[in-house]
């Protein structure tokens, strides 16, 4: 079953903040899941995405369905980006492909 979560305008400006640059100066790792259709419509969380991706001091993970990555991709200009299909992925392989291209071992 899944768990779905709403989230009114007030409680989505909120989360929004907290992906400010300047609250994550301390945050190595900023995990957004998901960015999708609001995103790349710019809404959600497009401007803080575009934010972080400017400050370039963390390193973003991003959730994105199969069918917008290639649109993402090309929004923010990711030339560099790593895609990893979690469907084929195991945790453990996930994991240590995070870690080694954020040196974390």
């Amino acid at each position: 079953m899944e768990t779905v979560i709403l989230f009114l305008p007030g409680e989505l400006l909120n989360f929004v903040d907290c992906l400010k640059p300047e609250i994550n100066k301390q945050n190595r790792i900023i995990i957004i899941d998901e960015v999708g259709r609001l995103e790349l419509y710019n809404k959600g969380w497009s401007d803080s995405v575009a934010e972080l991706l400017k400050a370039s001091c963390n390193y973003l993970i991003m959730a994105v369905r199969i069918d917008n990555v290639q649109a993402v991709i090309e929004r923010w200009q990711l030339d560099q980006a790593i895609i990893m299909n979690i469907s084929n992925t195991t945790i453990s392989s996930a994991i240590t492909l995070i870690a080694d291209k954020i040196n974390m071992k």
